[in-house]
């Protein structure tokens, strides 16, 4: 810790600094479940908000806001790409 603050704490919500690259974490039910990591955290917190968005819909906490298509699109993405997620189709959504 480094002045009560964790080194390894993000900004987003699902977003844990491990070493030199970016975990996600999300919340599925009582389970967490492991995204991945990535190198940048930005990337990290969009990543995180798919995730969200497939899993709760309409009623996920997210780190930045859609609009309501955005957020269409990215629920159909996810059930249509089985739970795949390329982050270049909606980062300049963000």
């Amino acid at each position: 810790l480094y002045h009560g603050v964790s080194q390894r704490r993000s900004r987003f919500i699902g977003v844990l600094k491990n070493r030199n690259r970016w975990q996600v974490l999300i919340n599925e039910g009582r389970v967490k479940k492991y995204i991945g990591t990535f190198k940048n955290e930005q990337e990290a917190a969009l990543i995180y908000d798919f995730y969200s968005i497939g899993i709760n819909g309409l009623k996920a906490k997210t780190n930045f806001a859609y609009d309501r298509a955005t957020v269409i699109s990215m629920i159909e993405s996810y059930f249509e790409q089985d739970h795949a997620f390329n982050p270049a189709l909606f980062a300049s959504k963000i």
